[in-house]
């Protein structure tokens, strides 16, 4: 039988490539933001040594730095800067929202016809076929038996004939239809998917 729609649309969400590269550059958008934001700490230095010059006394000597980012002059520079990279987040995210809700109206428009096209296949093998082939034989006994026409006979051979043309239509629309849903879940469906007619016999 066809997997469920949600199971396919989840299926394609998955592993389209396109997507996974959209979630890929979500990923790097907000690494980039985190590092932006690191900006804001400040930066601690130390520094010491022995100085030693020609003519002149030997002495220690040392140093302490700090960097105040948060500071009035350097502050709005980095708040652009975030604010920039925030925007990008916002707008990669808005991205895969709308692919995925094209991957999810693909498979459930390409599920629809292929559903259809399976649901009028078992129709036809299941019901309109043997009625169409009980219907022939009972008009063929009344031939025989003079209780039909010659005409009759043929129209009723008529009608199996365009039921069987029906059905093995309907089987190809279907094969189509799979392939058209296996293209819109970017990957192989799962396995029995294309085995869900019956065998001739069952």
């Amino acid at each position: 039988m066809l997997p469920a729609t949600a199971d396919l649309q989840r299926l394609a969400l998955e592993g389209q490539p396109e997507l996974q590269r959209a979630r890929l550059e979500i990923e790097r958008a907000e690494a980039e933001l985190a590092s932006v934001r690191a900006d804001y700490k400040p930066d601690f230095s130390v520094q010491g040594g022995y100085m030693l010059q020609p003519r002149m006394p030997d002495a220690w000597m040392g140093r302490v730095g700090i960097t105040w980012p948060k500071a009035p002059w350097s502050r709005g520079k980095i708040d652009a800067r975030v604010a920039e990279h925030s925007a990008a987040i916002q707008a990669a995210k808005a991205r895969t929202q709308a692919m995925e809700n094209m991957v999810r109206l693909a498979v459930q428009e390409a599920y629809v016809r292929a559903k259809s096209a399976q649901d009028r296949a078992v129709l036809l093998r299941t019901t309109i076929r043997p009625q169409s082939q009980q219907t022939l034989e009972v008009s063929r006994v009344g031939y025989q038996t003079d209780r039909v026409d010659f005409q009759a006979l043929i129209d009723n051979q008529r009608v199996l004939l365009d039921v069987n043309l029906d059905y093995f239509r309907a089987l190809s629309d279907f094969m189509q239809a799979l392939a058209h849903l296996e293209r819109a879940v970017g990957t192989d469906l799962p396995s029995g998917t294309t085995a869900v007619m019956p065998k001739e016999g069952q």
